[in-house]
């Protein structure tokens, strides 16, 4: 089975009264078994300062099953979250030697008149 790997990055809306390793165990127990629930796995929980609460990083079957857990979790009225989907480095790499192979014709020379007259521009390897 092929996975991806999702960051999901939120912000508690409900403040808790008091914060406990107890409930923080709990909480981690709860994301690992939604994320199960739709053939995910749970990698990773950190809490966080500043404009996040926390972020979770798991896998996810495909995009449908993480779109799933966002408006869940997001209509849970208990968190609001950003889903970001990660790049492993191969695939990354793969999308580079993509990139390379695709003509683009920037859209100011795209009209009718010039467009016989204008070269299409390679895309070059930017993240080299």
């Amino acid at each position: 089975m092929s996975c991806q790997s999702i960051l999901r990055k939120g912000v508690t809306l409900q403040k808790a009264s008091r914060a406990s390793h107890t409930k923080v165990v709990r909480r981690r127990a709860d994301i690992a078994k939604m994320i199960e629930g739709i053939v995910g796995k749970l990698e990773a929980v950190y809490f966080a300062f500043g404009d996040a609460d926390f972020f979770i990083i798991f896998d996810v079957p495909n995009n449908v099953s993480a779109a799933a857990l966002s408006l869940a979790a997001n209509q849970s009225g208990f968190v609001t979250s950003k889903i970001i989907v990660l790049i492993a480095p191969d695939e990354m790499d793969q999308a580079i030697k993509k990139a390379n192979t695709i003509e683009y014709l920037p859209t100011k020379q795209r009209s009718p008149s010039v467009l016989h007259e204008v070269p299409t521009v390679r895309t070059q390897s930017w993240f080299l």
